[in-house]
């Protein structure tokens, strides 16, 4: 087997269905920047922070990770030093776009759409490869990109109850007035 290929099946020997542990977990919303909740159920994300270079300047990277069946759950932020412009939105949304069909061998976007999360417009995607799928959620604030992806087995209907699940749980907080 090809190393890319031994790859994408290790990944779908770690995503195989496993629906009891994703329906038995009680809703904890974890709080994000302060501003933006997601439900991992009863599930303890693992958070990574690090920093990403840029052409031009850094940008600090923050992801909560769930890394159990039937579906791998992350949410993150990344944000660039000095903020980011709303009208450069769509540039951001399509450099995750191309970096999640990058991620994995014979990734291909399937579909994607316009949303919004709350008041803030957003992108949607669904990508696919033989034993993949892909869903994630996208939008951008003044101060950072906020990303939400879920990976299951293709065909899995217990990977795709579960990433629709976690995706629908990506709101954003009200924000109490200044003070």
């Amino acid at each position: 087997m090809m190393k890319t290929s031994s790859r994408a099946f290790v990944l779908f020997l770690a995503l195989l269905p496993s629906s009891l542990a994703f329906s038995q977990s009680t809703p904890h919303p974890v709080v994000i920047s302060g501003a933006y909740s997601v439900d991992f159920g009863a599930d303890q994300p693992r958070v990574i922070r690090d920093t990403l270079p840029g052409q031009t300047e850094s940008a600090a990277r923050v992801t909560y990770v769930v890394e159990k069946p039937p579906a791998l759950r992350m949410v993150g932020t990344i944000a660039p030093y000095g903020g980011i412009a709303a009208a450069d939105g769509e540039a951001y949304f399509d450099s995750m776009t191309r970096s999640i069909e990058g991620g994995m061998p014979g990734m291909k976007i399937a579909t994607q759409r316009s949303i919004l999360i709350g008041t803030l417009p957003g992108r949607e995607i669904e990508a696919n490869n033989r034993q993949t799928t892909v869903l994630a959620r996208m939008f951008v604030t003044e101060k950072e990109l906020v990303f939400a992806q879920a990976v299951f087995q293709k065909g899995s209907s217990p990977g795709r109850a579960a990433a629709t699940a976690f995706l629908g749980s990506l709101t954003v907080l009200p924000q109490e007035p200044a003070r």
